[in-house]
Protein backbone atom coordinates (compact mmCIF):
# COMPACT_ATOMS: atom_id res chain seq x y z
CA UNK A 1 0.00 0.00 0.00
CA UNK A 2 1.29 3.45 -1.06
CA UNK A 3 2.03 6.23 2.23
CA UNK A 4 -1.43 8.00 1.06
CA UNK A 5 -2.33 8.57 4.87
CA UNK A 6 0.63 10.08 7.01
CA UNK A 7 0.81 9.44 10.59
CA UNK A 8 1.19 13.38 11.44
CA UNK A 9 -1.05 16.08 12.27
CA UNK A 10 -2.19 17.75 8.92
CA UNK A 11 -0.92 21.39 8.08
CA UNK A 12 -1.83 23.24 5.24
CA UNK A 13 0.68 24.06 2.56
CA UNK A 14 0.38 26.81 0.54
CA UNK A 15 1.56 28.28 -2.81
CA UNK A 16 4.74 30.37 -3.87
CA UNK A 17 2.64 33.16 -5.73
CA UNK A 18 4.53 35.21 -8.20
CA UNK A 19 6.23 34.45 -11.01
CA UNK A 20 9.75 34.58 -9.80
CA UNK A 21 9.66 30.66 -9.54
CA UNK A 22 8.25 29.57 -12.48
CA UNK A 23 10.36 31.62 -14.56
CA UNK A 24 13.36 30.44 -12.49
CA UNK A 25 12.07 26.82 -13.22
CA UNK A 26 11.00 27.16 -16.75
CA UNK A 27 14.18 25.97 -18.54
CA UNK A 28 14.62 23.08 -16.00
CA UNK A 29 10.87 21.49 -17.14
CA UNK A 30 11.37 19.92 -20.44
CA UNK A 31 14.56 18.28 -18.99
CA UNK A 32 13.17 17.17 -15.83
CA UNK A 33 10.41 15.87 -17.47
CA UNK A 34 12.27 13.74 -19.74
CA UNK A 35 14.80 12.21 -17.00
CA UNK A 36 12.44 11.68 -14.10
CA UNK A 37 9.14 10.60 -16.54
CA UNK A 38 10.46 9.98 -20.07
CA UNK A 39 8.79 12.60 -21.58
CA UNK A 40 10.39 13.77 -24.79
CA UNK A 41 7.65 15.58 -26.42
CA UNK A 42 4.89 18.02 -25.04
CA UNK A 43 2.22 18.91 -27.55
CA UNK A 44 -0.13 21.80 -26.10
CA UNK A 45 -3.28 22.28 -28.46
CA UNK A 46 -6.27 25.12 -28.70
CA UNK A 47 -3.91 26.96 -26.17
CA UNK A 48 -5.08 30.77 -27.20
CA UNK A 49 -8.01 31.00 -25.76
CA UNK A 50 -6.95 29.82 -22.54
CA UNK A 51 -4.24 32.26 -22.93
CA UNK A 52 -6.42 35.22 -23.55
CA UNK A 53 -8.42 35.07 -20.79
CA UNK A 54 -5.70 34.28 -18.36
CA UNK A 55 -3.76 37.29 -19.58
CA UNK A 56 -7.17 39.35 -18.98
CA UNK A 57 -6.87 38.43 -15.15
CA UNK A 58 -10.22 35.99 -15.81
CA UNK A 59 -10.74 33.37 -12.97
CA UNK A 60 -9.88 30.54 -14.60
CA UNK A 61 -10.29 27.34 -13.41
CA UNK A 62 -8.65 23.76 -14.85
CA UNK A 63 -10.56 20.29 -14.95
CA UNK A 64 -7.65 18.08 -16.26
CA UNK A 65 -7.81 13.84 -16.75
CA UNK A 66 -5.14 12.18 -14.37
CA UNK A 67 -3.94 8.91 -16.00
CA UNK A 68 -0.84 9.02 -14.54
CA UNK A 69 1.29 10.20 -11.61
CA UNK A 70 3.24 13.08 -13.74
CA UNK A 71 0.34 14.87 -14.51
CA UNK A 72 0.83 17.58 -12.09
CA UNK A 73 3.99 18.35 -13.05
CA UNK A 74 2.87 17.99 -17.11
CA UNK A 75 0.18 20.93 -16.26
CA UNK A 76 2.68 23.19 -14.38
CA UNK A 77 4.99 23.01 -17.74
CA UNK A 78 2.34 25.05 -19.31
CA UNK A 79 3.30 28.35 -18.25
CA UNK A 80 5.16 29.20 -21.67
CA UNK A 81 1.53 28.64 -22.94
CA UNK A 82 -0.70 30.32 -20.66
CA UNK A 83 2.14 33.29 -19.66
CA UNK A 84 0.65 33.10 -16.15
CA UNK A 85 1.91 31.06 -12.98
CA UNK A 86 -0.42 28.15 -12.43
CA UNK A 87 -2.03 26.82 -9.03
CA UNK A 88 -2.62 23.23 -8.57
CA UNK A 89 -4.65 21.99 -5.66
CA UNK A 90 -2.27 18.29 -4.69
CA UNK A 91 -2.85 16.01 -2.23
CA UNK A 92 -1.30 16.80 1.00
CA UNK A 93 0.57 13.10 1.36
CA UNK A 94 2.48 14.27 -2.55
CA UNK A 95 4.57 17.05 -0.75
CA UNK A 96 5.99 14.04 1.61
CA UNK A 97 7.10 11.32 -1.16
CA UNK A 98 10.39 12.96 -1.69
CA UNK A 99 12.82 15.55 -0.46
CA UNK A 100 12.64 16.98 -3.73
CA UNK A 101 8.69 16.85 -4.31
CA UNK A 102 8.74 19.11 -0.50
CA UNK A 103 10.76 21.81 -2.30
CA UNK A 104 9.62 21.53 -5.81
CA UNK A 105 5.51 21.40 -5.73
CA UNK A 106 5.12 24.85 -3.78
CA UNK A 107 7.46 26.42 -6.14
CA UNK A 108 5.45 24.85 -9.21
CA UNK A 109 2.12 26.08 -7.32
CA UNK A 110 1.32 23.43 -5.58
CA UNK A 111 -0.85 24.06 -2.52
CA UNK A 112 -2.20 21.13 -0.04
CA UNK A 113 -5.76 19.34 0.70
CA UNK A 114 -6.67 16.95 3.22
CA UNK A 115 -8.62 13.97 1.04
CA UNK A 116 -9.51 12.61 4.43
CA UNK A 117 -11.70 15.12 5.12
CA UNK A 118 -13.09 18.94 4.41
CA UNK A 119 -10.62 21.07 4.04
CA UNK A 120 -11.91 24.64 4.52
CA UNK A 121 -8.64 25.93 4.17
CA UNK A 122 -7.77 24.40 0.71
CA UNK A 123 -11.16 25.79 -0.78
CA UNK A 124 -10.47 29.34 0.62
CA UNK A 125 -7.19 29.13 -0.74
CA UNK A 126 -8.67 28.07 -4.43
CA UNK A 127 -11.65 30.58 -4.39
CA UNK A 128 -9.18 33.84 -3.32
CA UNK A 129 -6.47 32.22 -6.51
CA UNK A 130 -9.23 32.38 -8.93
CA UNK A 131 -11.34 36.08 -7.46
CA UNK A 132 -7.58 37.52 -7.52
CA UNK A 133 -7.00 36.51 -11.10
CA UNK A 134 -3.26 35.17 -10.26
CA UNK A 135 -3.34 32.61 -12.64
CA UNK A 136 -5.50 29.63 -13.61
CA UNK A 137 -6.09 26.99 -10.47
CA UNK A 138 -5.95 23.83 -11.27
CA UNK A 139 -8.37 20.48 -9.96
CA UNK A 140 -7.84 17.41 -11.05
CA UNK A 141 -11.59 16.26 -10.47
CA UNK A 142 -11.12 12.59 -11.07
CA UNK A 143 -9.78 12.39 -7.21
CA UNK A 144 -7.37 9.20 -8.30
CA UNK A 145 -4.41 8.46 -10.62
CA UNK A 146 -6.27 5.75 -13.02
CA UNK A 147 -4.18 4.93 -15.09
CA UNK A 148 -6.60 4.54 -17.86
CA UNK A 149 -5.90 7.06 -20.12
CA UNK A 150 -8.41 6.74 -22.69
CA UNK A 151 -11.81 6.50 -20.24
CA UNK A 152 -12.56 8.68 -17.53
CA UNK A 153 -13.25 7.97 -13.74
CA UNK A 154 -16.53 9.29 -12.46
CA UNK A 155 -15.80 13.03 -11.41
CA UNK A 156 -15.68 14.33 -7.81
CA UNK A 157 -18.50 17.19 -7.61
CA UNK A 158 -15.59 19.21 -5.56
CA UNK A 159 -13.98 20.99 -8.77
CA UNK A 160 -17.62 22.28 -9.88
CA UNK A 161 -18.17 23.04 -5.88
CA UNK A 162 -15.12 25.41 -5.83
CA UNK A 163 -15.99 26.99 -9.09
CA UNK A 164 -19.50 27.95 -7.94
CA UNK A 165 -18.16 29.69 -4.88
CA UNK A 166 -15.95 31.48 -6.58
CA UNK A 167 -18.16 32.70 -9.23
CA UNK A 168 -20.88 33.71 -6.30
CA UNK A 169 -18.39 35.41 -4.25
CA UNK A 170 -17.79 37.45 -7.71
CA UNK A 171 -21.45 38.12 -8.35
CA UNK A 172 -21.37 40.06 -4.86
CA UNK A 173 -18.02 41.73 -5.46
CA UNK A 174 -17.11 42.20 -9.05
CA UNK A 175 -20.38 41.55 -11.28
CA UNK A 176 -19.11 41.73 -15.14
CA UNK A 177 -16.68 39.03 -13.86
CA UNK A 178 -17.09 35.20 -14.41
CA UNK A 179 -15.50 32.09 -13.51
CA UNK A 180 -14.14 30.11 -16.57
CA UNK A 181 -13.71 26.58 -16.20
CA UNK A 182 -11.33 25.02 -19.14
CA UNK A 183 -11.56 20.94 -19.51
CA UNK A 184 -8.39 19.78 -20.30
CA UNK A 185 -7.49 16.52 -21.73
CA UNK A 186 -4.31 14.88 -21.35
CA UNK A 187 -3.66 12.02 -23.35
CA UNK A 188 -0.01 10.19 -23.63
CA UNK A 189 1.60 8.29 -26.38
CA UNK A 190 4.01 5.98 -26.18
CA UNK A 191 6.56 6.08 -28.53
CA UNK A 192 9.45 3.51 -27.84
CA UNK A 193 9.12 -0.39 -28.89
CA UNK A 194 5.78 -1.27 -26.89
CA UNK A 195 6.39 -5.00 -26.99
CA UNK A 196 9.76 -4.76 -25.40
CA UNK A 197 8.67 -3.02 -22.88
CA UNK A 198 5.98 -5.21 -22.12
CA UNK A 199 7.93 -8.26 -21.78
CA UNK A 200 10.05 -6.42 -19.60
CA UNK A 201 7.61 -6.00 -17.06
CA UNK A 202 5.93 -9.46 -17.54
CA UNK A 203 9.02 -10.98 -16.85
CA UNK A 204 10.08 -8.97 -13.79
CA UNK A 205 6.30 -9.56 -12.69
CA UNK A 206 6.28 -13.67 -13.57
CA UNK A 207 10.06 -13.80 -11.50
CA UNK A 208 8.24 -12.01 -8.34
CA UNK A 209 5.68 -14.58 -8.37
CA UNK A 210 8.55 -17.16 -9.10
CA UNK A 211 7.30 -18.43 -12.26
CA UNK A 212 9.70 -19.22 -15.27
CA UNK A 213 8.68 -16.62 -18.21
CA UNK A 214 6.16 -17.41 -20.11
CA UNK A 215 7.05 -16.80 -23.43
CA UNK A 216 4.91 -19.40 -24.91
CA UNK A 217 1.65 -17.15 -24.27
CA UNK A 218 0.89 -14.20 -26.42
CA UNK A 219 1.45 -10.98 -24.41
CA UNK A 220 -1.81 -10.46 -23.56
CA UNK A 221 -2.77 -13.57 -22.16
CA UNK A 222 0.87 -13.08 -19.97
CA UNK A 223 -0.37 -10.16 -18.49
CA UNK A 224 -4.37 -11.75 -17.95
CA UNK A 225 -2.66 -14.72 -16.11
CA UNK A 226 -0.87 -12.30 -14.02
CA UNK A 227 -3.91 -10.56 -12.85
CA UNK A 228 -5.65 -13.86 -12.26
CA UNK A 229 -2.35 -14.94 -9.99
CA UNK A 230 -2.73 -11.57 -8.11
CA UNK A 231 -6.27 -11.61 -7.57
CA UNK A 232 -5.83 -15.36 -6.39
CA UNK A 233 -3.25 -14.37 -4.15
CA UNK A 234 -5.79 -11.63 -2.80
CA UNK A 235 -8.53 -13.68 -1.85
CA UNK A 236 -5.98 -16.54 -0.36
CA UNK A 237 -5.05 -13.22 2.26
CA UNK A 238 -8.47 -12.40 3.13
CA UNK A 239 -10.71 -15.32 2.72
CA UNK A 240 -7.91 -18.14 3.03
CA UNK A 241 -9.27 -19.32 -0.23
CA UNK A 242 -8.78 -19.08 -3.89
CA UNK A 243 -12.68 -19.20 -5.74
CA UNK A 244 -13.61 -20.11 -8.66
CA UNK A 245 -15.56 -18.46 -11.21
CA UNK A 246 -15.23 -15.69 -14.03
CA UNK A 247 -12.25 -12.62 -12.75
CA UNK A 248 -15.06 -10.28 -13.63
CA UNK A 249 -17.40 -12.12 -10.39
CA UNK A 250 -14.26 -12.61 -8.01
CA UNK A 251 -13.05 -8.81 -8.43
CA UNK A 252 -16.67 -7.33 -7.49
CA UNK A 253 -16.58 -10.41 -4.63
CA UNK A 254 -13.46 -9.42 -3.13
CA UNK A 255 -13.96 -5.62 -3.70
CA UNK A 256 -17.04 -5.35 -1.79
CA UNK A 257 -15.81 -7.90 1.07
CA UNK A 258 -13.57 -5.15 1.60
CA UNK A 259 -15.91 -2.19 1.21
CA UNK A 260 -18.94 -3.39 3.17
CA UNK A 261 -18.03 -4.50 6.48
CA UNK A 262 -16.24 -0.82 7.05
CA UNK A 263 -19.16 0.59 5.74
CA UNK A 264 -21.18 -1.35 8.52
CA UNK A 265 -19.01 -0.16 11.29
CA UNK A 266 -18.18 3.35 10.45
CA UNK A 267 -21.17 4.92 8.24
CA UNK A 268 -24.04 2.42 9.72
CA UNK A 269 -23.73 0.63 6.61
CA UNK A 270 -24.22 3.76 4.31
CA UNK A 271 -23.04 3.42 0.56
CA UNK A 272 -22.97 6.34 -1.95
CA UNK A 273 -21.06 6.68 -4.82
CA UNK A 274 -18.20 5.01 -7.08
CA UNK A 275 -15.63 2.98 -5.04
CA UNK A 276 -13.08 6.25 -4.97
CA UNK A 277 -16.07 8.09 -3.17
CA UNK A 278 -16.73 5.21 -0.56
CA UNK A 279 -13.36 4.77 -0.01
CA UNK A 280 -12.65 8.65 0.76
CA UNK A 281 -15.67 8.48 2.77
CA UNK A 282 -14.30 6.25 4.96
CA UNK A 283 -10.70 7.70 4.99
CA UNK A 284 -12.19 10.22 6.19
CA UNK A 285 -13.32 8.32 9.46
CA UNK A 286 -10.69 6.13 10.03
CA UNK A 287 -7.66 8.19 9.79
CA UNK A 288 -7.69 10.98 11.87
CA UNK A 289 -7.03 9.13 15.33
CA UNK A 290 -4.05 7.61 13.41
CA UNK A 291 -3.01 11.96 11.99
CA UNK A 292 -3.72 13.40 15.08
CA UNK A 293 -1.62 10.59 17.24
CA UNK A 294 -4.66 9.29 19.55
CA UNK A 295 -5.14 5.47 18.87
CA UNK A 296 -3.97 3.08 20.85
CA UNK A 297 -1.50 0.43 19.45
CA UNK A 298 -3.95 -2.25 19.35
CA UNK A 299 -6.09 0.17 17.06
CA UNK A 300 -3.61 1.21 15.48
CA UNK A 301 -2.70 -1.70 13.55
CA UNK A 302 -6.38 -2.16 13.60
CA UNK A 303 -6.65 1.18 11.65
CA UNK A 304 -3.57 0.60 8.90
CA UNK A 305 -5.34 -3.13 8.28
CA UNK A 306 -8.82 -1.12 7.48
CA UNK A 307 -7.07 1.24 5.46
CA UNK A 308 -5.09 -1.29 3.05
CA UNK A 309 -8.28 -2.94 2.84
CA UNK A 310 -9.97 0.43 1.37
CA UNK A 311 -6.52 1.04 -1.02
CA UNK A 312 -6.49 -2.45 -2.70
CA UNK A 313 -10.66 -2.01 -3.10
CA UNK A 314 -9.84 1.16 -4.66
CA UNK A 315 -7.26 -0.11 -7.07
CA UNK A 316 -9.51 -2.87 -8.03
CA UNK A 317 -11.74 -0.47 -9.10
CA UNK A 318 -9.66 0.84 -11.69
CA UNK A 319 -9.48 -1.92 -14.04
CA UNK A 320 -12.09 -0.49 -16.60
CA UNK A 321 -14.69 -2.48 -18.87
CA UNK A 322 -13.31 -3.74 -21.98
CA UNK A 323 -10.11 -1.39 -22.48
CA UNK A 324 -7.67 -3.74 -23.64
CA UNK A 325 -10.03 -6.00 -25.52
CA UNK A 326 -11.90 -3.14 -27.21
CA UNK A 327 -8.58 -1.85 -28.24
CA UNK A 328 -5.50 -3.23 -27.72
CA UNK A 329 -3.28 0.04 -28.33
CA UNK A 330 0.37 0.13 -26.75
CA UNK A 331 -0.95 2.94 -24.29
CA UNK A 332 -3.62 0.92 -22.81
CA UNK A 333 -1.74 -2.56 -22.58
CA UNK A 334 1.18 -0.56 -20.93
CA UNK A 335 -1.05 1.33 -18.67
CA UNK A 336 -2.68 -1.84 -17.37
CA UNK A 337 0.59 -3.58 -17.09
CA UNK A 338 1.96 -0.20 -15.39
CA UNK A 339 -0.77 -0.52 -13.30
CA UNK A 340 -0.44 -4.25 -12.06
CA UNK A 341 2.92 -3.97 -11.45
CA UNK A 342 2.02 -0.90 -9.09
CA UNK A 343 -0.19 -3.26 -7.07
CA UNK A 344 1.74 -6.05 -7.06
CA UNK A 345 5.09 -3.88 -5.65
CA UNK A 346 3.83 -0.49 -4.76
CA UNK A 347 6.10 0.70 -7.82
CA UNK A 348 5.56 1.54 -11.46
CA UNK A 349 8.64 1.71 -13.78
CA UNK A 350 9.11 5.12 -15.64
CA UNK A 351 8.59 3.24 -19.36
CA UNK A 352 10.45 6.01 -22.00
CA UNK A 353 9.81 7.82 -24.73
CA UNK A 354 6.87 9.02 -23.98
CA UNK A 355 4.98 12.09 -25.89
CA UNK A 356 2.14 13.46 -24.28
CA UNK A 357 -0.63 15.85 -26.20
CA UNK A 358 -2.35 18.99 -24.15
CA UNK A 359 -5.78 19.74 -25.09
CA UNK A 360 -7.40 22.99 -24.25
CA UNK A 361 -11.25 22.37 -24.03
CA UNK A 362 -13.04 25.21 -25.15
CA UNK A 363 -14.16 27.67 -21.79
CA UNK A 364 -17.24 26.70 -20.02
CA UNK A 365 -19.15 29.51 -18.43
CA UNK A 366 -19.94 28.71 -14.53
CA UNK A 367 -23.35 30.06 -12.81
CA UNK A 368 -23.08 31.15 -9.26
CA UNK A 369 -26.37 29.18 -8.78
CA UNK A 370 -26.42 26.51 -6.26
CA UNK A 371 -27.53 22.96 -7.91
CA UNK A 372 -27.83 19.99 -6.02
CA UNK A 373 -24.25 18.16 -6.74
CA UNK A 374 -25.55 14.36 -7.52
CA UNK A 375 -27.45 16.53 -10.45
CA UNK A 376 -25.09 19.14 -11.16
CA UNK A 377 -25.18 19.89 -14.99
CA UNK A 378 -22.11 21.69 -15.14
CA UNK A 379 -19.97 18.13 -14.01
CA UNK A 380 -21.84 16.48 -16.31
CA UNK A 381 -21.15 19.16 -19.31
CA UNK A 382 -16.95 18.57 -17.97
CA UNK A 383 -17.96 14.84 -17.53
CA UNK A 384 -18.86 14.26 -21.06
CA UNK A 385 -16.31 17.06 -22.92
CA UNK A 386 -13.37 15.53 -21.33
CA UNK A 387 -14.42 11.87 -22.32
CA UNK A 388 -15.29 13.71 -25.81
CA UNK A 389 -11.95 15.18 -26.29
CA UNK A 390 -10.11 11.83 -24.83
CA UNK A 391 -11.97 9.70 -27.58
CA UNK A 392 -10.83 12.04 -30.40
CA UNK A 393 -7.05 11.45 -28.98
CA UNK A 394 -7.09 8.07 -28.72
CA UNK A 395 -7.86 7.68 -32.35
CA UNK A 396 -4.15 8.80 -32.88
CA UNK A 397 -2.88 6.01 -31.05
CA UNK A 398 -3.10 2.49 -33.67
CA UNK A 399 -3.53 -0.45 -32.24
CA UNK A 400 -0.14 -2.32 -31.38
CA UNK A 401 -1.04 -5.98 -29.57
CA UNK A 402 -3.33 -8.47 -31.84
CA UNK A 403 -5.77 -10.46 -30.09
CA UNK A 404 -4.39 -14.10 -29.61
CA UNK A 405 -5.62 -16.63 -32.75
CA UNK A 406 -6.66 -19.98 -32.14
CA UNK A 407 -2.69 -21.24 -33.07
CA UNK A 408 -1.36 -19.67 -29.94
CA UNK A 409 -0.99 -22.51 -27.30
CA UNK A 410 -3.70 -22.74 -24.39
CA UNK A 411 -6.90 -20.70 -24.27
CA UNK A 412 -7.33 -17.90 -26.71
CA UNK A 413 -7.77 -14.52 -25.30
CA UNK A 414 -11.30 -14.10 -26.67
CA UNK A 415 -12.21 -17.68 -25.38
CA UNK A 416 -11.03 -16.63 -21.75
CA UNK A 417 -13.59 -14.96 -20.16
CA UNK A 418 -11.64 -11.54 -20.41
CA UNK A 419 -10.00 -9.68 -17.29
CA UNK A 420 -10.96 -6.59 -19.01
CA UNK A 421 -14.55 -7.22 -18.11
CA UNK A 422 -16.09 -5.15 -15.35
CA UNK A 423 -13.86 -5.21 -12.23
CA UNK A 424 -16.82 -3.23 -10.73
CA UNK A 425 -20.52 -3.36 -11.33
Amino acid sequence: MQAIVLEKPYRFIPPKTGRFWPRLLKPWWKPYLRHQWGIHQLEVRNWQPLREAAEGKQPVLLAPNHPRPCDPMVVAALYPWVGRPLFTMASWHQFHQTPLARWLLPRCGAFSVLREGADRQAIRTAEQLLCSGQGPVVIFPEGAITRHNDLLARLSPGVTFVARRAAARLARNAPRAQVLLFPVAIKYFFQGDAEAALREILASLEERLSWPRQHHFPPLQRLERLIEAWLSLRELEHWGRVFSGSVPERMFRLQEHLLRPLEQRYLNGRRQGDVIARARRLRAVIAPPLMQGTASPEERNRRWRELAHLYLAQQLSLYPKGYIEEYPSAERVLETAQRLEEDMTDTARALRPWRVVVQIGDPIPVSPQRVPRQEDPLLERLAETLQQMLAQLQQESPVVFPVAGDSQPGPTFRQRESVWSSFAR
